[in-house]
């Protein structure tokens, strides 16, 4: 199949290039839509029927520089040449300061709009939104094994965004890394102040050098059905990863199988977690493992390809 795939190519650890590679390595064609680039949508609106499917993974500030005609432009011609559009995204929308956007913008208006919020189905409808729900992924070569190296050693340790200037309704993240402060003065926190994010290689040995990983995902508002990928990410990297409960996970994980979960606010339930894991190195490397396997069975991109494939009926 030949896929027009819309999104941001430019990082080369972006989300649209792990989901570019899982298309190419099921012997799928991907051409690259830069977005923010108004004339590469513009030649793909003329070209529409030289492709099977059109995917498209929204950048807020890259999409306003295409601005929304030239949006509805695409999709309407894609409409009328019989070529699915599918909007592919890992963020969720409803109860955060951006909900508006569903409302808004053109992205939602794919003939199928996939996200990782499974919570919010009725909502979606409401709006006229054809929305499924699919889990975020980890790409399948970042699955490889780690190396344990110096730099990056820790007990204890906390991967993702946790400096002021997250997501301000979830109150839980500062909470969190208050809580870990002062209980587990030793836990590190990546990554480190004014430096980039951590990718690639150095990713895998972070969590092949680190024993318990506590995690979070933006779960305001009492979601349902809905986590980051820090799920995927740490699981299928071979990390021992302690997350909030969220209802919906045992869907597609089975706690204390694949990972450990805590009900949210619980300190005393978190600690008691985090002190099993230190004084039993066997049971949480076992979890790991299970975990790992899991996710490369169910939760890579190259597994996201054929479901993708198989809900628009291609």
């Amino acid at each position: 199949m030949i896929v027009a795939y819309i999104g941001n190519f430019v990082p080369e650890h972006s989300t649209e290039n792990h989901v570019r590679q899982a298309w190419e390595n099921q012997g799928h064609k991907v051409i690259r839509v830069q977005e923010g680039e108004p004339e590469e949508l513009r030649n793909l609106a003329n070209r529409i029927g030289e492709v099977d499917l059109v995917l498209w993974t929204r950048t807020a500030d890259l999409a306003a520089k295409s601005g929304h005609r030239l949006q509805w432009e695409l999709l309407a011609a894609a409409d009328r040449a019989g070529v699915p559009t599918v909007g592919f995204h890992l963020d969720r929308w409803w109860g955060l300061n951006r909900e508006a956007t569903v409302w808004e913008e053109p992205f939602f208006r794919c003939s199928t709009v996939i996200t990782a919020d499974g919570g919010h189905q009725e909502q979606f409808a409401s709006v006229g939104v054809n929305h499924v729900w699919l889990p975020p992924a980890v790409s399948l070569g970042e699955t490889e094994p780690g190396e344990a190296v110096p730099q990056y050693r820790s007990r204890l340790a906390f991967v993702g965004s946790w400096q002021p200037g997250y997501h301000a309704e979830w109150k839980h993240r500062p909470q969190l890394v208050d809580w870990l402060t002062k209980t587990y003065p030793e836990t590190k926190f990546w990554p480190r102040p004014n430096q980039p994010g951590i990718r690639g290689a150095d990713l895998r040995n972070l969590y092949a050098s680190v024993d318990v990983i506590v995690g979070d995902s933006c779960l305001v508002g009492g979601a349902t059905n809905y986590w980051s990928d820090r799920i995927p990410e740490t699981i299928g990297r071979g990390g021992f990863l302690i997350h909030p409960h969220v209802d919906g996970i045992e869907k597609h994980f089975t706690p204390a199988e694949h990972l450990i979960t805590w009900p949210v606010g619980d300190w005393d339930a978190l600690k008691r977690a985090i002190e099993r894991a230190f004084d039993d190195p066997t049971w949480r490397q076992e979890i790991a493992a299970r975990g790992k396997a899991h996710v490369i069975e169910n939760h890579t991109y190259d597994v996201r390809v054929n479901q993708i494939l198989g809900i628009v009926g291609l």
